[in-house]
C-alpha cells in the first residue's frame, strides 16, 4: 500500500467519524426544550386477562355480603362517580373495582350513558380483623388497576351513597 493509499484511506475514516459527531450534535441540540419530558397514553393500563363483562373477583381474604362468621347482608359502603379518562369519558367495558388498604373487593364495568361514563359498587363491613374490608381499612377506587384514593375509611358514615367522580390524565 502507497502512502498516497493509506492517507486517502485514513482521510476517508476521518470524514466519516466526523460527520456522525456532528449529526449526534445536531440532533441532541435540536431535541433539547425548556419544557419537561411528557408522553401522553391514550388510555391506562389494562388488566387484559378478563374479556366481555367478566369482572375479576374479589382478594381471597374480602369477606363478601352473607359469606358466614357473622358478615352482615346490608351494605356499609355505597360509593358511585363518573369516571374520565384523558379528559373524555371513559370507554364502555373499563374496570372498576374497590380496594380495602390495596386489596381488592368487588367491582363492574363502567355503563356509559349520555356521554358519561358512570359507576356504583357498595360493599359491607367485615365482621374480623382478618377481612380486607374491616372497619378502619383505607378505600380506594382502581380504574383498570390503576388506584385512585377516596380519602375515607371503611366505617365513615360519609361512605354511604357517596359521589366519587374519577379523573385519570
Amino acid at each position: 500500500m502507497t502512502i498516497r493509499t493509506r492517507l486517502a484511506a485514513g482521510g476517508l475514516a476521518g470524514a466519516i467519524a466526523l460527520t456522525a459527531i456532528f449529526l449526534i450534535l445536531l440532533q441532541s441540540a435540536s431535541a433539547q426544550s425548556g419544557l419537561p419530558r411528557r408522553g401522553v397514553l391514550p388510555m391506562v393500563a389494562s388488566d387484559g386477562i378478563f374479556a366481555g363483562d367478566a369482572v375479576p373477583p374479589p382478594d381471597p381474604s374480602y369477606c363478601a355480603p352473607g359469606q358466614g362468621g357473622g358478615s352482615p347482608e346490608t351494605p356499609t359502603l355505597g360509593i358511585f362517580g363518573t369516571v374520565r379518562i384523558g379528559g373524555v369519558a371513559a370507554p364502555p367495558g373499563t374496570l372498576v373495582q374497590l380496594a380495602f388498604d390495596g386489596k381488592v373487593g368487588p367491582g363492574k364495568r363502567v355503563e356509559v350513558a349520555n356521554g358519561q361514563a358512570g359507576y356504583g359498587l357498595s360493599s359491607i363491613t367485615g365482621p374480623n380483623a382478618a377481612c380486607a374490608n374491616r372497619a378502619g381499612a383505607a378505600v380506594s377506587i382502581l380504574v383498570n388497576g390503576v388506584p385512585v384514593s377516596t380519602g375515607k375509611l371503611l366505617g365513615d358514615d360519609t361512605l354511604i351513597g357517596f359521589r366519587f367522580d374519577i379523573s385519570l390524565p
